[in-house]
């Protein structure tokens, strides 16, 4: 739970007189929650990649540049 001291009731009441905020503590929390989304959103999205990340999870054969062959090229029917 949030504990939320509101030091300016005049426009707290005036919100809710326009039906803006009836449950300010809720409003508060629904904007606390999309707010730390949005960060974790940036942290994730922020992620830098680092030397040596992808050992072992990437293979390169012997034959990599060894030309392709006739069955290759020709759809197998070489």
């Amino acid at each position: 739970m949030i504990n939320i001291a509101i030091h300016n009731e005049q426009n707290v009441t005036l919100a809710q007189q326009l039906g803006q905020h009836k449950d300010l503590q809720e409003t508060v929390e629904k904007a606390l929650s999309l707010y730390l989304q949005y960060l974790q959103q940036q942290k994730n999205a922020a992620k830098q990649r680092t030397v040596g990340e992808y050992i072992g999870k990437i293979v390169i054969h012997d034959d990599f540049d060894a030309p392709l062959g006739d069955d290759f090229w020709l759809g197998g029917q070489g």
